[in-house]
């Protein structure tokens, strides 16, 4: 009996990791968006209308970019998600986080700067998300991610370290950050496990 439930629960093990995949996978939907660019972009308010946007603003596989904008309001999710790309400089004068991170970098984005002159508030989980899983790049880690934020009540900036490197704070000397890092001890074989599985399982998504 034993032997028989036992064969039946890895019979299932696929179909939970596929719900499992299906629901990590499912495409966020973005008020503002860059995807494949290079360039200079400005804007100037980016304010979801409601919390049916996953993202305020999304730049994917984007390389030497600049982008600047007046005032972000969050998402759901975040106020700004780089997935990918390399040698980014976002600049924003005041962002307000209404779901659960300022920003998430991952996707093995390296070279990435991040500026925020007045942060409103914070996210739910946390401020800065570095190294999360990414459908598309899950194996690269997130690397050279540059922060200079101010907190308007001069609360501390919260980022949470997965699968990438310890940002570099550019203005620690003025402002107070808690950096939480989980990708040693026994985090990095949880990480390696789902990727293992997740990579068999999951369809890559643009």
């Amino acid at each position: 009996m034993i032997f028989l439930k036992s064969f039946f629960n890895l019979l299932l093990l696929p179909s939970i990791l596929q719900c499992i995949t299906l629901i990590m996978s499912t495409p966020d939907k973005n008020f503002m968006s860059h995807a494949n660019e290079s360039g200079y972009f400005t804007h100037e308010n980016i304010i979801p209308p409601d919390d049916t946007f996953n993202d305020a603003l999304k730049l994917s596989n984007c390389y030497d970019t600049t982008l600047t904008a007046a005032t972000v309001y969050g998402g759901s999710e975040d106020v700004l998600d780089i997935n990918r790309g390399a040698n980014l400089y976002v600049y924003i004068k005041k962002a307000m986080p209404r779901g659960k991170y300022v920003a998430t970098i991952k996707g093995g984005a390296e070279n990435i700067t991040i500026k925020i002159d007045c942060l409103i508030g914070h996210g739910k989980e946390t401020d800065f998300d570095l190294g999360n899983w990414s459908d598309q790049e899950p194996l690269k880690r997130t690397k050279k991610v540059y922060l200079d934020i101010t907190t308007s009540d001069g609360s501390p900036v919260k980022v949470r370290v997965l699968h990438a490197w310890k940002p570099i704070l550019l203005n620690a000397e003025k402002q107070k950050y808690i950096i939480n890092t989980y990708h040693k001890g026994y985090f990095r074989y949880v990480w390696a496990f789902l990727k293992f599985f997740l990579n068999i399982f999951a369809p890559k998504r643009g």
